[in-house]
């Protein structure tokens, strides 16, 4: 290999880090009996929980983000659009307030 291409050849890539984490019993003890039960490790247990909660907390952005882009109609909106399409609203203010 000439020394050109042994410059640009990118490094191999790191491996993967291996962090200690401390659980309390019960979480533990969750994440055993799981991974016993579906021929897993705890660690693939315990990376299907955070990749989960992060895509919770994903889901939870989204959901702001599109309620701060549409807010819940008020009482006054809601019962003009229930009168434009024909709707009968006199029963439905008491529940939109």
């Amino acid at each position: 290999m000439s020394a050109e291409a042994a410059k640009s050849t990118p490094p191999p890539p790191a491996p993967p880090s291996t962090p200690v984490v401390t659980l309390a019993s019960e979480e533990l003890a969750w994440a055993q009996a799981r991974a016993e039960r579906e021929g897993r490790t705890v660690s693939a247990v315990v990376t299907e929980a955070v990749r989960r909660q992060r895509q919770s907390e994903a889901w939870a952005e989204v959901e702001t983000w599109l309620r701060e882009a549409n807010p819940e109609p008020t009482a006054d909106e809601l019962e003009a659009v229930m009168r434009e399409w024909g709707a009968d609203t006199r029963h439905r203010r008491a529940h939109c307030a």
